[in-house]
């Protein structure tokens, strides 16, 4: 297993830490921030990639999970912030309600089509959003609702 990702921003320092110690270099290689061709490679390799937001976490937009999805894989995230509109259940992934539940919904996750994950993630590119940003401000601006 390889852990990377932001940790300086993480606001518990002492999980951070903890995290770290635990990690034998073998069996779980912690790598700490990585740019963005690393990132790539990493999750084009990946057979899941997993993200347990923990309760105290308020994100908004999770870029991790279109990112993952983008290079075929599939994501398991806990409910928290907006993997569940950024998921598609049972097709580039899973939502599950805790840390508990991501084992089974990881095994489950093994399963599913790299080429639905990309279709999930294709979903959420510049080009994609930038098509429905232009949309909603048509219906906004002809006075409609969004």
């Amino acid at each position: 297993a390889i852990i990377a990702g932001e940790d300086v921003l993480v606001e518990d320092q002492r999980y951070v830490r903890k995290i770290i110690d635990e990690c034998d270099g073998r069996q779980i290689k912690y790598l700490g921030r990585v740019n963005r061709n690393i990132k790539v490679e990493l999750m084009q390799k990946a057979k899941v990639l997993l993200l347990p937001l923990l309760p105290d976490y308020y994100g908004c937009f999770e870029l991790v999970i279109t990112e993952a999805n983008a290079c075929g894989c599939p994501v398991v995230a806990t409910n928290r912030g907006a993997p569940k509109e950024l998921i598609a259940q049972g097709k580039s992934g899973f939502v599950v309600e805790s840390v508990a539940d991501m084992a089974q919904a990881t095994k489950d996750a093994l399963l599913l089509s790299p080429d639905d994950c990309r279709a999930q993630g294709i979903k959420f590119s510049q080009e994609a959003m930038g098509d429905r940003y232009e949309e909603l401000y048509k219906k906004v601006l002809e006075g409609n609702c969004w």
